[in-house]
Parts: C-alpha cells; structure tokens; sequence
C-alpha cells in the first residue's frame, strides 16, 4: 500500500480525482458545515475519498480485508497536515467508514466508502496546488531513471489508446454477472474472502478513464525495479480494448516465470565467484547484495554451494527432476496433477495452483507447520533438496527470495530483452508488464526470438513461451464466457 500510494503522489500533479457519482460534496459541505476544521480545503476531502478508490486501482496486488483499504497516515499526513480532522468529517457525516485497526509497522488504518457511495464514480478536476508533491522528494522519475529506461518510457503516449465505450460495457456488464451471481465473485487466495464486485468496478474504471486522458503514470520501483503503471493495473480483460496506433497488441508471457527463474539460483555458479559461465552473474548489485542478505558468514555460503553442487542431489534427483519440469514448462501442471491430486477445481484452477506454488517460494519457513500450509509441506515432500535450497535462502529473510526473483526478472525484461529490442528495431513499440512483453500484431515471432535468446544465455535453459492476441473478440469473463465475439474490431 505504501508503494502504491507514493505512486499516486508522483503523478497528482495531475489533479484527477475520482470519487462516487452520486455524491455531491459542496451540498454536503453547505448542509452540514465543518465548524472543526479551520478554513476548510474541499480539495483535501476530495482527495481523501479519492483515495479509497484510487489505492486499489493502482495496486492489483493489494489486500484488502473487508473492504477497507489501508491509507499510510504518513505519507498523507505530508500532503495534508490536519488530515485527522478530515477524516473525523467524513466518518462523522458517513460518507466513508474505517475498522480503526493499526498495527505498527505491519498494518496502516483502513477505510471504505459507506455503502450507499459503492456504486459508480466521476471523475472531478481542482486547480488547487497544494496537494502537489515535492518535485525533489517524490519524483520517481528522476533523470538518471528516464534515460535508463527512456527505450520503454517513450512509449507511453497518445498512440496506446483504449476503446472507451467497449470497455465501459464490458465493465458494466461484468458488475451485473457478478451481482446477480455472486458464485462468479471470485476469490482471492490470502484472505479468503470473496472480491468485491463494485471495487473491481471502480477501480477499472479509474483505469480506464487514466488511459482515455493518457496519463500512464509509468514509474520504477525501488525495491525490486519493476516497471509499474496503469498498463500493468488493468483488469486484465479490458488489454483486449487496448490498441497502439491503431494496431492490435499482442503479448508474449514467460511460463511458469518465478519458478523457471528460481532454476538459476539452483546453479553452484550462481553463488560463486566465477562469472565466466553464467551471463547473470555479471549484474553485480543482483547477486553480491543477494549474496550479502542471505548469507551472514562464507562458511554457510560454503556449504550452500556444496548443496547445489553435489552430484548426489542432481542427477536422478529431485532438484534434476524439478528443473526438468520447469524446463519443459509442466511445473504447474505437476503440482496440480502429482501434488494436489486434483483437490483444486474451479473455474480459476490455474490461478489456485500458482497461488500454492507462491506460498512454497514466498512464506516463511516458519510457515509451514499452519493448517493452511498443505501445498508447503507437500512440496517438500516431493521436492527436499529443493525445498532445503530456497528454505536456507530464506532463513533471516522471507522476503529475499521474491525479491531476488522479481529483480533477476526486473534486469533481464527491461534492462536485457527490451533494450536489445530497441536497439535492433528503434521503431517498434514495446510495453512490459512484470514478465511478459508486448509489441504490435506482426512481430511476435521476432520478440519470442529475442526472449528465448537471452533467457536461455542468463538462466542456462530456455523458456517456455505462449503468446496472448489482445483483440475485442477475446473478451471473456472470469467463467470462460463470451462477451463479445462478434464486437467489430476497435477503431
């Protein structure tokens, strides 16, 4: 959440917000005046409600319990010095509503729109400046930033268009299936509890109007080095409205991504200090921190090494047998068939089975004596040495193996694949969301050429790839029905 919110602070120069189109805040100012709030600021009650619809928009990932979404109070604290005092407003005339839980250092207070307001929204324009952040401060996107990635960035621009119209129906009617069935509500692997319909609504209607006005809001994160933006926040369904000068798009996904990346940690090169065989090993600040936060002395770094490298545990092993799974691209369907036994059956199965294999690559150690930790323990029981490797990896920090996943990624898609594509063909345009590219229709096959190349130069085995045609007439819902086959094709 704090992520997302700092986000949002880089591009509020703007001055959009969206809010709930049913309420009408100066009739509510002028019926019940703010007598506590000494010369009160409309935008910042604007900005507050925004907020609530704004944060999930802008963070696909985001767990939300109950439907109150978690505002970091300092960072809106920089922007509004007396925001208690707004949000005691806005609680007092229930216009939003808050679970008033903290927990320091691991949960921000939540809050959510009252019921009545759960319905559409509008977008509101200020002219009031006092809400911009500092350009020194908060601008992600430095100079330094823009150069590195400008083969990327020069892309966002007028010519990637969204088919408003089509993409506001198919929303509108996506909203009613799932209202008048709420089976289709579907649910989020941690917690489990059904997504609510009317926040997936407005938050790909934010989406969808930022997209209309251009404002892209690309930006590199600072832990990992994604690349964010409201391309990659899109309802996933809605890319198929998507066009970039009016050519359809066409996006070309890394299979099983984290777990085939995970097989070059698997690698005794990896850890060592001879770089001469492994083309990754020559991004220094992506192993040698990784080196430094997972191993506290050289002795345990030592031993690490010896585990990867024992013949023993290669060969006819499990982790030879694993790294084969990923190799050809079966990993998910193994863990489905071989570990789960079949247990997982919905309509979203495949997003059921990565979530299980999220929770073996990404929890805590500690983790694995919960009821809810079953595809954990049963992963290690089919996979040991494995199971030891990513476990000794994450013995101080449960967070170092995603991190070095996602930033071995991060390198390879932004830094390797798309700037040798640039570099290649300066005039074909190129989007990246997290580890998929995605160029216009025709030149597909080039860009799979150029991912398995390099791919297989770092990792040491080449990808799995599949290819996804963004198009009107691939349009489905979440249970795998049609919305609009026979929809002409957007201008």
């Amino acid at each position: 959440m704090y992520l997302a919110l700092k986000y949002f602070l880089n591009f509020y120069r703007h001055m959009h917000f969206y809010i709930p189109a049913n309420l009408d805040i100066d009739k509510v100012l002028q019926e019940r005046p703010p007598t506590a709030i000494k010369k009160c600021n409309v935008t910042y009650l604007i900005y507050i409600i925004h907020l609530i619809t704004w944060i999930p928009a802008a963070n696909k990932g985001l767990v939300i319990r109950n439907g109150y979404v978690p505002i970091n109070s300092t960072l809106l604290q920089r922007r509004i010095r007396n925001y208690r005092s707004y949000i005691d407003y806005l609680l007092v005339n229930k216009i939003i509503q808050t679970d008033n839980q903290y927990i320091k250092g691991k949960k921000s207070k939540g809050y959510r729109l009252a019921w009545q307001y759960c319905q559409g929204i509008k977008k509101v324009t200020v002219g009031d400046e006092s809400l911009l952040p500092s350009e020194k401060n908060e601008n992600q996107l430095r100079p330094s930033i823009k150069r590195k990635y400008n083969h990327l960035l020069k892309w966002y621009n007028s010519d990637l268009q969204i088919n408003y119209a089509l993409a506001m129906e198919y929303i509108e009617a996506d909203l009613h299936r799932k209202l008048s069935a709420p089976v289709l509500q579907r649910l989020r692997a941690k917690p489990q509890e059904l997504r609510n319909p009317r926040r997936q609504y407005q938050s790909a209607t934010v989406n969808i109007e930022k997209i209309a006005a251009a404002h892209f809001s690309p930006f590199i994160d600072d832990n990992v080095c994604r690349l964010h933006s409201v391309l990659s926040n899109l309802y996933s369904p809605l890319r198929n409205c998507l066009t970039y000068n009016g050519l359809d798009l066409v996006s070309i996904d890394i299979k099983n991504c984290q777990p085939y990346l995970s097989t070059v940690l698997l690698n005794p090169l990896f850890w060592s200090d001879d770089n001469k065989h492994c083309a990754l090993l020559t991004v220094n600040d992506v192993f040698s921190s990784c080196k430094r936060d997972v191993f506290k002395s050289s002795s345990s770094l030592s031993s690490f090494i010896m585990l990867c490298k024992n013949d023993k545990t290669r060969t006819g092993s499990d982790l030879h047998k694993y790294i084969e799974l990923v190799k050809d691209g079966v990993f998910y369907e193994y863990i489905e068939h071989e570990i789960l036994k079949g247990t997982v059956k919905c309509d979203n199965e495949r997003k059921k089975v990565k979530a299980a294999v999220f929770q073996v690559l990404f929890t805590d150690n500690r983790y694995i004596g919960q009821e809810e930790a079953k595809p954990k323990r049963l992963f290690k029981k089919h996979f040991p040495t494995v199971y030891k490797i990513f476990s000794a990896i994450k013995r101080h920090d449960k967070t170092i193996l995603p991190r070095l996943l996602q930033r071995i990624e991060s390198h390879l898609v932004l830094l390797v694949i798309a700037k040798r594509i640039a570099k290649e063909r300066r005039k074909l345009p190129i989007f990246t969301i997290h580890d998929s590219i995605i160029t216009t229709k025709g030149n597909e096959e080039y860009v799979r050429a150029i991912i398995a190349d390099e791919m297989k130069k770092a990792i040491g085995i080449a990808p799995k790839l599949s290819t996804e045609h963004w198009h009107p007439q691939n349009l489905t819902f979440n249970d795998g029905a049609a919305f609009c086959k026979d929809q002409p094709v957007a201008a």
